[in-house]
């Protein structure tokens, strides 16, 4: 289900989902632009010190 959120001071939507795989998109249109940007972010800092891509295998 996607969730719309209106700023009427900026007169802007914000479009938020979570997709099946945990990772949460947020789209924000903007009305007269032709250019696209995407920005991704993940929750991994400078505490974790594994990454595992898959269960059989981990990096460290």
């Amino acid at each position: 289900m996607v969730t719309r959120k209106y700023h009427p001071l900026l007169d802007e939507s914000l479009y938020m989902k979570e997709l099946s795989s945990g990772i949460k998109c947020y789209i924000i249109p903007k009305i007269g632009y032709m250019e696209k940007q995407v920005l991704l972010a993940a929750r991994y800092g400078s505490a974790d010190t594994r990454f595992e891509a898959d269960e059989s295998e981990s990096r460290e």
